[in-house]
């Protein structure tokens, strides 16, 4: 590509995998030259991996008018601040991260730069329960699938999300799979241990971690019912990062089976790199996971990793590796088994399969997108 794009990247800021993903790609898409514009409306989660770039980020203004007190329409306010920066930038490229509503919000703003003689290609990359949740559900599914058929092109973050959206929108248009990624620069073993793992570590405990949202989807209760049969078989501590709807339960169910103490609750770290080194293994018992970025993220500190198999969790682990065990069981003394059977191995393996998910590799496959999308007429 020999002009180097400007790039608008709308994305919902919380602590999920299209936020995240979408934040890291605005900073590095920067980093290779593209003029990238990030709006959202609040601070992304990952903010710091911007505070040293040349990202312009946009919070669209809300509406202060007595009619809309009930219910802010942020899909319209988000439409003027992409016109807004239209003006002074003229965007090339228009990047949906998570197809609800961005994908239909891009394609307004494309029609409308369109009578301003302003061309752009609108791309609109699916994360999982824009799929799987809105799109199954009556009152989204069909604004979605329209969505999606009015962009110029469609990629998922997995093959399974491919094929899953392909038979919930019966979709005519072609989805691209470009993966996520992880900067295993950054998330690498060589780190000094976070103090709640080095605390266990001095004390001779293994250390189980569990890092996500705590939606009901992510099963954080059954993570807690496997770590008390782990506990129940070898010293150990169960470092809990992030929060969500399911983490007060988790805690209170922590209580009922008498393992509180050897629980830790961290809340969400921005810094999450400093959490995974030194951890003796992941836990991902989720019951719906479109790729898994905490799993890509884990292997990449050579953390080894129980997951259940499910979605895109295999296409990131790979088909064989010392560094992992899958499974579809819902006991939790057999996940426990299988937690304590992949401790201290596979190391070098999953530091050596991340790398099939790096920054440089799947940031190509973004500006190659944008390179055919924009030679198209």
């Amino acid at each position: 590509m020999v002009k180097k794009p400007t790039v608008f990247i709308t994305c919902h800021p919380t602590a999920g995998g299209s936020g995240i993903i979408a934040t890291e790609l605005a900073a590095n898409l920067a980093a290779n030259g593209a003029n990238t514009h990030l709006f959202s409306y609040g601070e992304p989660f990952r903010f710091s991996s911007l505070e040293d770039s040349s990202v312009t980020v946009h919070k669209p203004k809300d509406l202060n008018y007595p009619l809309f007190k009930e219910h802010h329409p942020y899909a319209m306010t988000l439409v003027q601040s992409l016109l807004s920066a239209a003006e002074k930038s003229p965007p090339d490229i228009l990047h949906a991260h998570y197809a609800f509503p961005f994908a239909l919000v891009n394609h307004l703003v494309q029609k409308i730069l369109l009578r301003r003689n302003i061309p752009t290609r609108n791309i609109v990359t699916l994360h999982g329960s824009d799929t799987n949740l809105l799109g199954t559900d009556p009152a989204y599914g069909q604004i979605i699938k329209d969505s999606l058929e009015m962009s110029d092109s469609i990629t998922a973050v997995s093959e399974s999300l491919a094929l899953e959206s392909y038979a919930t929108f019966d979709l005519d248009k072609k989805i691209k799979v470009i993966n996520n990624f992880v900067d295993t620069e950054r998330f690498t073993p060589n780190r000094k241990s976070h103090p709640a793992i080095a605390a266990a570590k001095s004390r001779g405990e293994k250390v189980v971690l569990h890092i996500s949202n705590f939606r009901k989807a992510k099963n954080p209760q059954l993570v807690i019912k496997t770590f008390t049969e782990i506990a129940a078989l070898t010293p150990s501590k169960l470092i809990l990062a992030g929060s969500g709807p399911e983490l007060e339960k988790c805690i209170d169910l922590a209580k009922k089976t008498g393992i509180k103490n050897h629980v830790e609750t961290l809340g969400e770290i921005k810094n999450i790199e400093t959490v995974y080194p030194h951890a003796d293994v992941l836990l991902n018992l989720s019951t719906i996971e479109s790729f898994g970025l905490t799993i890509l993220e884990s292997l990449s500190c050579g953390v080894p990793v129980v997951a259940t198999k499910v979605g895109g969790v295999q296409e990131v682990l790979g088909q064989k590796g010392d560094f992992f065990k899958t499974t579809s069981s819902k006991n939790p003394k057999e996940i426990a088994r299988l937690a304590l059977s992949v401790i201290g191995k596979g190391r070098f393996q999953a530091r050596q399969r991340a790398k099939f998910f790096s920054k440089e590799k799947i940031i190509k496959n973004y500006l190659d997108l944008y390179e055919k999308a924009l030679a198209k007429n």
